[in-house]
């Protein structure tokens, strides 16, 4: 009977602990997507946290633009969303467009 009862609580604090936890990744734009993603450690790119994010974590993003189109892999739940958020309010901008250099020219005809 004891070693039912030591099953049942080591089965009940497993599934307490392993439906329990939740992360948060960091993201910034000197970041690395190699790294953890903690906030010593943050991913480059908001996609990367958006592909390992389950429900109930959470994205810090530092300020910054990000220049991407962030697509998550999962969804949360209404109880557990997954979050993203600047840090300290700061400003972020995602956007989904590249920098034109300052170096192009019209190929061919003019179209104004």
């Amino acid at each position: 009977m004891k070693k039912l009862i030591l099953q049942l609580i080591l089965f009940t604090g497993f599934v307490v602990i392993s439906f329990g936890q939740t992360r948060t990744y960091y993201v910034s734009v000197s970041g690395d997507d190699y790294k953890d993603g903690s906030a010593e450690n943050p991913f480059r790119t908001i996609q990367k946290a958006a592909d390992l994010m389950s429900a109930g974590d959470t994205c810090i993003i530092v300020k910054g633009t990000y220049r991407e189109t962030v697509v998550p892999a999962r969804s949360g739940t209404s109880g557990k969303p997954i979050v993203f958020m600047s840090q300290n309010c700061d400003k972020v901008i995602i956007s989904g467009t590249d920098v034109v250099p300052d170096h192009w020219s019209v190929y061919k005809g003019n179209y104004l």
